[in-house]
Formats: C-alpha cells, sequence, structure tokens
C-alpha cells in the first residue's frame, strides 16, 4: 500500500522548481565595487571569482542584475530597440531584452554556453489573444552539467525586493521545470 501512496504523490503533484542562491554569493555580489560595475568584463570576473561552479556563476549573475537593473518603462513606450550589455551597465535600466543581453555576455565572459531567445510571455487568455505584439518579451537558455536550462532573469526583479526572497533566497525564474516555464513563455 506505502508504494502506491508514493507513486500518486509524485504524479500527483506539481513541483515549482526554483534555484536557491547560497548567502555567501548573495554578500559578494551586494558588495561589488563602484568602479567596476560599468565594465563587463571586470563586473563578471569579479561576480564569477568565489563561485564553485557555472550553476552558481549563473545564479550571482542573475541575482546581480535582478537587484541592480531597473527596469525602463519609458524604453517600453518609445524604444523598439534592445540594449546591448554596455548600455545596459551604463544606464542601470533596461527592457528585457536588456536583461537577457547582459546576462548572456557575462555568461560568454565566463565561458558558460548562453543564448538570448525572443518570443512572447504570456497571462491573461484576452491579453494573450487581442495583443500578441506587446506582450514580446525575451529571456535566456544555458547549458550546464549536459543540460539546457531556462533563465528569465527580468521576472526575478521584483522576487528578489521581497522579504520572501531574503528568507529563502530562492529565484523562481531560474532553472525553472520547462513545462511551467511554458505555461507563461
Amino acid at each position: 500500500m506505502k508504494p502506491i501512496l508514493i507513486f500518486l504523490f509524485v504524479f500527483t503533484c506539481k513541483f515549482v522548481f526554483s534555484a536557491q542562491i547560497p548567502q555567501a554569493l548573495i554578500k559578494h555580489a551586494d558588495t561589488t565595487p563602484v568602479d567596476i560595475r560599468k565594465n563587463h568584463l571586470l563586473l563578471s570576473k569579479y561576480l564569477a571569482a568565489p563561485c564553485e561552479s557555472p550553476q552558481e556563476k549563473v545564479l550571482v549573475f542573475s541575482y546581480w542584475i535582478a537587484k541592480n537593473i531597473r527596469y525602463d518603462l519609458k524604453e517600453v513606450k518609445t524604444n523598439k530597440r534592445n540594449k546591448i550589455a554596455r548600455e545596459v551597465l551604463e544606464n542601470r535600466k533596461a527592457v528585457c531584452g536588456g536583461y537577457s543581453a547582459l546576462f548572456a555576455q557575462l555568461c560568454k565572459n565566463e565561458k558558460i554556453q548562453c543564448y538570448y531567445i525572443t518570443g512572447y510571455a504570456y497571462g491573461h487568455f484576452l491579453k494573450k489573444l487581442f495583443a500578441e505584439k506587446s506582450l514580446a518579451h525575451a529571456w535566456n537558455i544555458v547549458y550546464l552539467n549536459d543540460e539546457w536550462k531556462l533563465i528569465d532573469v527580468t521576472w526575478c526583479i521584483d522576487l528578489v525586493r521581497t522579504s520572501e526572497f531574503k528568507k529563502n533566497r530562492e529565484l523562481k525564474w531560474i532553472f525553472m521545470d520547462p513545462k511551467e516555464f511554458a505555461e507563461t513563455h
């Protein structure tokens, strides 16, 4: 009877995958020297220094970007192009394309295979049906431990600023299960 209950539990639960960033990496990222914050080469080298694996590098890059780059509401309304990594670091603001470009550049600097993905982010059914152009979005995919992992740094912005994050240090949109990710992207 017990094996049947375990089997039913495993196959009826919806698992939420999220990545937990070590407290030491948060402290390191939060003390990034001001003089390197505008240079993606120096920034990636500094952030990656205490990391023990490519996964930790991805986590610290995601955290730093979400915490330090503001979402640019003006650009959403007026500018049709996405910024490159250098522009994002200079202005300290971007839309999803800029977040994804900066993340991809930091990964490239550390020789982590990463791609910039464009598509649509879906929410409510009517928004999806009537406003597809306004739902354009960008995110990333990285290759770690012989697997492709999905990353959406833009959607981590609000998460990083919550008390819940401070308590459990989980980044929901990093390494999320592809089926769950596909429900919104």
